[in-house]
C-alpha cells in the first residue's frame, strides 16, 4: 500500500513529540526542539530565522503536491533537514517507513531526505536489528536503540532500565549508529555493547540474518555485519528533485547587503547561495538591533562562506545558536571567532575584527578541538578578551582599531636572545581548569574578575 500523509505525520509525530497534521498549518512548539515548516512557497525562505529551534525539516509547495486528492504520495518528496540525523532515521524505522537521507553538512548536521510512495514496505538492516531488539525485551533482556552518545552513557541507561543488575543487556550508541547508511543498510561492521550471555543475545540476531560474531570474552563486543542487499526502488534525490520548480521571488524583507569576507582561503568560498536548501547557520543581532550578521553554510572543510547581513526583521525573530562566536566592543568592532579545519599545527580556531573598513585577521588560537559555541568572551570594559584553548582559556588585552596580535603555537619553540616588543594583543596568561581535551566553552564576567571555562 502506498505511503500517505497519514505516514507523514505519524512519523514527525514520533520526532516532534507533538501531534502533526501537516495537511494544515503547523503551530510552533516552543518547549520542543523541532521547527516544521510545511508548503515553503518563498525563494528567501530561512528557516533558522522563521523557527525558534536548531532543529527543523521543511519542504516546498512543490514537494507538497505529491499527495493527491486522498494523500496518498504519488511521488517522490523531498525534505529538507537540519538536527539529529539518528533521531530522524530510527523513529522513521520505527513507524515503518525507509527513508533516503543524505548529509550536505559535517558531522551529518544538515542535508536531504525523500520519501518515496513504496517507503512502508521496504526492509533494511536497521528495520531488522529494531525487530531484532524488540524480540530481545520479549526474552527479558534490556535492548536499547541509541543509548547516549557513547559508550558509558549507555551503560548509565542500561541501569535506569534494568529489572536487576544480572540482567542480560545490549545496546548501540549514537556514534555506534553511524554504521548506518542513509538507507538504514550497515556500510561497516557494528558494534553493539552487552554483559550477561552473548550467546542468548546472538540468538535473536542470527534470526534477523545478520552475520554475527560473538566475542569470546566480556570486554569484546558483539560484531554484526549485513548479509542483504538494499532496498530496490527507493528514489534518489535526483529523482526527487525533478520535480521541484523555482518558488516565488523573494519577500519585501531588505536584500542581502554583504558580503564580509573573514575567510583565510578565498578561493575556496563558493558565492553566497540563497536558493532553497541553503540554511542560516549562525545568527547574531546587532548591538542597534536593526541588523543580524548570518553565514549560510559551511562549504567544506577548508572554508566557509562570507559573512553576510541584512535589516532585522519587524519584529525581531528568535536566532538559532552559531557554531562560532562574535562579541560587540563599545567602539563599534565586533571580535569574530571562527573555525579553519584546513589549518595546519591546529591552529583552527581564528580571531578577527569586524570594522567598517573590512575584516582583519588578529590572530589565531592553538586549539585541537575547537567547539562550536562560545569561544572567545569580552569584559564589559572591552579590555579583556578570553579564548578556548585545551585543558582551559587564554587571556589576552584587546588592542585598539588597526591592530594586529601574534599567534602563540605552543609546538613550535623559538629561542629569543632578546624579549619580543610589546603588542597590543599580547596573551597576559593561560589558566587552566584541569580536564582533558574537549570541546571547551569560555565565558568572563562583566567586572573581568570571574572566568568559566
Amino acid at each position: 500500500m502506498p505511503v500517505t500523509r497519514a505516514d507523514l505525520d505519524r512519523w514527525l509525530t514520533e520526532l516532534t513529540g507533538d501531534p502533526i497534521h501537516s495537511a494544515g498549518p503547523i503551530t510552533p512548539n516552543r518547549m520542543g526542539w523541532w521547527d516544521l515548516f510545511p508548503r515553503v512557497s518563498q525563494a528567501d525562505f530561512n528557516p533558522a530565522i522563521a523557527g525558534m529551534h536548531d532543529n527543523f525539516i521543511w519542504w516546498t509547495v512543490h514537494a507538497d503536491a505529491a499527495f493527491d486528492a486522498e494523500n496518498v504520495l504519488t511521488r517522490p518528496m523531498l525534505l529538507h533537514w537540519k538536527g539529529e540525523r539518528v533521531s530522524m532515521q530510527l523513529n522513521a524505522a520505527r513507524c515503518g517507513l525507509t527513508l533516503r537521507l543524505v548529509s550536505t553538512e559535517r558531522y551529518d548536521a544538515a542535508g536531504l531526505a525523500v520519501l518515496s510512495p513504496n517507503a512502508n514496505d521496504r526492509t533494511t538492516d536497521l528495520s531488522r536489528l529494531l525487530d531484532a531488539f524488540d524480540a530481545l525485551r520479549q526474552m527479558r533482556c534490556v535492548a536499547i536503540e541509541d543509548a547516549g552518545i557513547t559508550q558509558s552513557e549507555g551503560w548509565t541507561s542500561v541501569a535506569e532500565t534494568q529489572e536487576h543488575p544480572n540482567q542480560n543487556a545490549i545496546f548501540w550508541h549514537s556514534q555506534g549508529h553511524d554504521s548506518f547508511d542513509g538507507l538504514g543498510m550497515l556500510s561497516r561492521t557494528m558494534h553493539l555493547y552487552w554483559r550477561g550471555s552473548a550467546r542468548a543475545l546472538a540468538q535473536p540476531l542470527k534470526k534477523a540474518g545478520f552475520q554475527v560474531t560473538i566475542p569470546t570474552d566480556k570486554s569484546t563486543s558483539i560484531q554484526i555485519a549485513s548479509s542483504h542487499t538494499p532496498p530496490d526502488g527507493i528514489a534518489t534525490i535526483e529523482e526527487a528533485r525533478r520535480w521541484e520548480r523555482p518558488l516565488r521571488p523573494a519577500s519585501l524583507q531588505t536584500p542581502h547587503a554583504g558580503p564580509l569576507q573573514i575567510v583565510a582561503h578565498s578561493s575556496n568560498v563558493s558565492a553566497p547561495d540563497h536558493a532553497p536548501g541553503k540554511f542560516v547557520e549562525d545568527l547574531w543581532p546587532a548591538p542597534s538591533e536593526d541588523r543580524i550578521f548570518y553565514r549560510l553554510r559551511y562549504s567544506d572543510f577548508n572554508a566557509v562562506d562570507p559573512l553576510q547581513f541584512q535589516e532585522r526583521p519587524k519584529p525581531p525573530l528568535p536566532g538559532n545558536g552559531a557554531p562560532v562566536t562574535m562579541r560587540w566592543l563599545s567602539d563599534g568592532r565586533a571580535l569574530i571567532a571562527w573555525i579553519d579545519y584546513g589549518a595546519a599545527d591546529d591552529l583552527k580556531l581564528v580571531v578577527s575584527s569586524w570594522a567598517e573598513d573590512g575584516v582583519t585577521e588578529l590572530f589565531r588560537q592553538f586549539n585541537t578541538h575547537p567547539g562550536r559555541h562560545s569561544q572567545i568572551d569580552v569584559d564589559a570594559a572591552a579590555e579583556h578578551i578570553v579564548i578556548a584553548r585545551p585543558r582551559g582559556v587564554a587571556v589576552r588585552q584587546v588592542g585598539p582599531p588597526g591592530s594586529t596580535g601574534r599567534t602563540n603555537n605552543p609546538r613550535v619553540k623559538v629561542r629569543r636572545k632578546r624579549p619580543r616588543s610589546p603588542n597590543p594583543w599580547d596573551e597576559l596568561k593561560v589558566i587552566s581548569n584541569g580536564t582533558d581535551e574537549g570541546y571547551p566553552i569560555v565565558a568572563i564576567s562583566r567586572n573581568g574578575q570571574t572566568l568559566l571555562c
